[in-house]
């Protein structure tokens, strides 16, 4: 049996060998789950928690829920420490109930990357008639919250500002209301948010997001494979790139999207430049100037990252593309009145 991380040994230990734990153990868990929010490992543990939980309630549907989402995770980074957990775990709870009725998805099936998309079955629909802008900010700020909720503290502080505890629980309440309104009415789910014990949760039955999951999954499989078996490792980096676009465009002027996106554009930022470093050693340099762009296209205002594309393309004999490039950073420069140091001012010649 492969051990868990050190770092979340306590989660597994819980999920494989305890009962049921108190209310501040389960409070110590969410706090866990929220500052290891990107952390693979540790939701897929919180998730084995909740899964068994769920089977020591009676609770046979919830238990269902997280043990599909534990599978999908498993199938798609096909990490042989969760197929080992699932397998410690024991599935009889569940498969010793089945459903005699076939499993159908009614909810919505929900991407974030690009402009905010709802599909359910060969409906698709963009663009939802939101009744207010905070309430498209509530539904995008559970949507990216682990298990799909959140303390209502947490996200007062988040979309209201400074606190003032009472004028603010009565203007949460005003937009909690907005958004089930728009989500009855656009997408006929109802109720789509619940507000139950100092949380507010957007309902799982009916709305899924995989792509969050999908996107970390695949960067952090990457990085554990990256020098037992680097092929598999790049081919998960690529899938990675390839389906990372704008995150949520839909949202604006907010600083806590504005901070998960950086922290989004980093993580992609860190695999197009090995995927870069990689293409650069089997000597294509074509490929590695893609990655550089998007690199780029990413952070348009760090001059390093344009430096190393117009280096790149020198050696590589595009001059044209290299002088394309160096202008381009010129602009930018310009027009954000960027002092580039006197030391760095030949760094274009090529």
């Amino acid at each position: 049996m492969n051990t868990p991380p050190a770092a979340s040994y306590g989660i597994w230990h819980y999920a494989s060998e305890q009962g049921p734990a108190a209310p501040a153990e389960w409070q110590s868990l969410e706090r866990i789950v929220n500052q290891y929010e990107t952390d693979l490992d540790v939701q897929f543990q919180a998730g084995a928690v909740l899964y068994k939980r769920a089977s020591l309630d009676g609770n046979h549907k919830e238990a269902k829920r997280w043990l599909t989402r534990l599978r999908d995770w498993e199938q798609l980074t096909r990490n042989p420490m969760y197929t080992a957990w699932l397998k410690q775990l024991g599935e009889m709870e569940i498969e010793a109930k089945p459903d005699n009725k076939p499993f159908e998805k009614k909810g919505w099936t929900i991407s974030c990357f690009g402009k905010m998309r709802f599909v359910q079955g060969s409906t698709e629909l963009i663009g939802l008639k939101w009744k207010r802008k905070k309430a498209l900010e509530l539904f995008a700020y559970l949507l990216i919250q682990p298990g799909l909720s959140a303390a209502k503290e947490q996200v007062m502080e988040a979309l209201l500002g400074p606190p003032n505890l009472l004028k603010m629980s009565n203007q949460l309440y005003v937009i909690v209301h907005q958004l089930k309104q728009t989500l009855r009415q656009e997408l006929n789910i109802d109720p789509g948010v619940f507000v139950r014990d100092g949380w507010i949760r957007l309902n799982e039955d009916l709305l899924y997001s995989k792509e969050l999951d999908q996107f970390y999954a695949l960067i952090q499989t990457g990085d554990r494979l990256w020098e037992s078996d680097r092929a598999i490792s790049l081919e998960l980096y690529e899938q990675a790139v390839q389906m990372y676009g704008p995150f949520l465009p839909e949202v604006r002027y907010t600083d806590w999207i504005h901070e998960y996106r950086e922290r989004m554009d980093g993580r992609q930022a860190v695999i197009l430049q090995k995927l870069a470093n990689h293409a650069l050693e089997q000597k294509q340099f074509e490929r590695a100037a893609q990655y550089l762009r998007r690199k780029v296209e990413l952070f348009p205002l760090e001059e390093d990252g344009y430096r190393e594309l117009v280096r790149l393309l020198h050696h590589a004999g595009d001059k044209k593309e290299a002088r394309r490039w160096t202008k381009k950073w010129e602009k930018v420069r310009s027009a954000e009145s960027i002092v580039a140091p006197e030391e760095e001012s030949h760094a274009y010649k090529g």
